[in-house]
Order: structure tokens, then sequence, then C-alpha cells
């Protein structure tokens, strides 16, 4: 953690740490172990730090929250594309375990818009059993984690829907 973050690190710890038990909890031994500030230089429209072992936080994100026992955590600080905003509400949802999808605040996408595209496929998603649900949520992190693929993608079943 920089020193210029650092007086925030007493607000951060049991959020983390609650943080990162919903993903142990969604994800097993595929969650992340740690929570770190990311601290990588990019350009504002550069791919942002990722890391398969940490939830990277960057203070400076408007979409980061840390206050109380909820955290949102995204992946870059410019709010990244429609789909990739829309992927991140349903993954934050499914964790927490909310019953209806809930859009991510402080993107520059409005909540209005992430819901119509992502509504559909949390739909689809939370009508699946269970361990289908966890699939596609693991592979819709490996897709952000790879950038290989569309994560919202990935979360209406990615190649799967070919088959049918």
């Amino acid at each position: 953690m920089t020193r210029l973050h650092r007086a925030r690190l007493a607000g951060l710890t049991a959020p983390a740490g609650k943080a990162l038990e919903l993903l142990h909890g969604a994800l097993g031994g595929q969650a992340p172990v740690s929570v770190r500030e990311s601290t990588a230089l990019r350009a504002q429209d550069g791919t942002p730090e990722r890391s398969r072992r940490a939830v990277l936080v960057d203070f400076d994100d408007g979409a980061f929250t840390g206050s109380g026992t909820e955290l949102t955590f995204r992946s870059d600080r410019t709010s990244g594309m429609p789909g990739e905003t829309a992927a991140q509400a349903i993954a934050a949802s499914w964790v927490l375990g909310e019953h209806d999808l809930r859009p991510l605040g402080g993107t520059q996408h409005a909540p209005a818009d992430q819901l119509a595209l992502a509504g559909p496929v949390w739909r689809e998603l939370t009508a699946l059993p269970r361990i289908q649900q966890l699939g596609r949520i693991r592979a819709m992190r490996a897709a952000a984690l790879s950038c290989a693929s569309d994560p919202l993608f990935e979360l209406a079943g990615g190649d799967s829907r070919r088959d049918g």
C-alpha cells in the first residue's frame, strides 16, 4: 500500500476480509487470497493490472467503495466497456448472493444501461442450477483475467450456446 493511502488501511481491513470470504465461498480454491493496492501506471485507455491471487484496489476508481461492510471491486479505473461493466455487476451481485441484479455505481455507464444489458444474462444465469452458475462465473473470471474473450459472453453461456 502506498504511503498516500496508508491511512485508509484501517477502514479497508474488515470489508476486505469479508470480500475475500465471499469470493472464497463463490470460487473456492480459485478465489483471490489477498487484497492489495494497484499502483501500476498505465494510460487512461490502457489495459489494467490484473491478478489471479489478489483483489486489486484502486482508491481513485469511482466504482470502488470501501465503507461499512460492503465492498465493490472493479478491475479497472476507467469503468470499462459497457459489456465489461455489465459482467462485473452480474459477478458482484452473484458473489454477494443478491436476489436482484444491482448495477455498479461510480462508472461511466448509467445504472439503467447496465441493467438493460446485464438483466437478460442475469435472469438466465440465476435460473440455472448452482453448479452451472459457478461454471459461468469461473469462465467469466478467466476471460476477464486473460483478456482472451468477452466476460459477458461467457456469463451468457459462451461457446456452449453454439452446441444447442
